[in-house]
């Protein structure tokens, strides 16, 4: 048989058993507070993983880039300086040629023209153009080696 239970022990119980309950209902709060929070920063964290990631291939794509940019230059200069020997070449031959041709189509008109009476006619610096005013020319061949008046 039991033993009745007074008054007093059940309410001890009860007080006992609350009190218990609120530790415990107090520990699941605390708990599932941690919980919350431990999810909050893992939802954070994971957006600041994919800005990190985009932040990433930002500068990537702007390293990229900026390597694209110096590369394009350095061919336009490259280019630049190809275009500047490539003329050099052209002119200093061509102007060597052109030089040697004008002096030895002058020297054969002088040299075949000697006998002429009448003075050949100036031409132009582009060559396109002849002019009417004559030239006196001494009935003597040119000496290539002649000095200057």
């Amino acid at each position: 048989m039991q033993k009745p239970v007074s008054r007093k022990s059940r309410n001890s119980m009860h007080t006992h058993t609350s009190r218990s309950s609120s530790k415990l209902t107090a520990a699941l709060m605390e708990q599932t507070v941690k919980v919350e929070r431990a999810r909050t920063d893992i939802r954070y964290a994971e957006e600041e993983a994919e800005l990190l990631k985009q932040e990433a291939a930002l500068k990537a794509s702007c390293n990229l880039l900026t390597a694209k940019k110096e590369l394009e230059a350095a061919e336009k200069d490259l280019d630049a300086v190809k275009m500047v020997l490539d003329f050099n070449e052209e002119c200093s031959g061509d102007k060597a040629s052109d030089f040697d041709n004008d002096n030895f189509l002058t020297t054969r008109y002088v040299n075949e023209n000697v006998d002429v009476d009448r003075p050949p006619p100036i031409q132009s610096m582009d060559n396109d153009h002849v002019s009417p005013v004559p030239v006196l020319v001494s009935s003597h061949r040119l000496d290539p080696d002649a000095t200057p008046f």
